[in-house]
C-alpha cells in the first residue's frame, strides 16, 4: 500500500488496522504509539472533529485504560466528551459510551 503514499485513504485504514491488532494481541503500548502517530497525520489531514479522529481519540482513552493507566485515561476520556457532544450530538452512542466510561473510572478511582 506504500505504493498509494502516506496520506492515502487506504495506507491510513492499513495503519489503523495494524494499531487495532496490536492492541488485541497485548502489545498495548505500540498499539498506542501507532494510535496517537495515526491521530497526528489524520488530524492534519481532515481536522481534529473529523469522524476518524474522533474515534482514533477514543481508541487511545480505551486502551489507555487497558493499559492500567486510569487516572490519565479519564483525563482523556473527559477531554474528549465535549468534542464528540459538539460535533456528533450529545445522544450519540459514542458519547453515552465515553459518559459511561468516565462513570466507571471515577468510580473505580474513587473519585465519585
Amino acid at each position: 500500500i506504500n505504493y498509494l503514499g502516506p496520506d492515502h485513504s487506504e495506507t491510513l485504514k492499513c495503519r489503523n488496522n495494524i494499531a487495532h491488532w496490536l492492541a488485541q494481541s497485548g502489545n498495548i503500548d505500540q498499539a498506542l504509539l501507532k494510535f496517537q502517530s495515526l491521530n497526528a497525520d489524520e488530524s492534519r489531514l481532515y481536522g481534529p472533529d473529523h469522524h476518524n479522529c474522533l474515534k482514533l481519540r477514543k481508541h487511545i482513552a480505551f486502551w489507555t485504560f487497558q493499559s492500567g493507566a486510569e487516572a490519565e485515561a479519564l483525563v482523556l476520556f473527559q477531554t474528549l466528551l465535549p468534542d464528540q457532544e459538539r460535533v456528533l450530538g450529545k445522544g450519540h452512542p459514542d458519547c453515552t459510551t465515553t459518559r459511561t466510561n468516565i462513570d466507571y473510572l471515577l468510580q473505580n478511582l474513587g473519585l465519585n
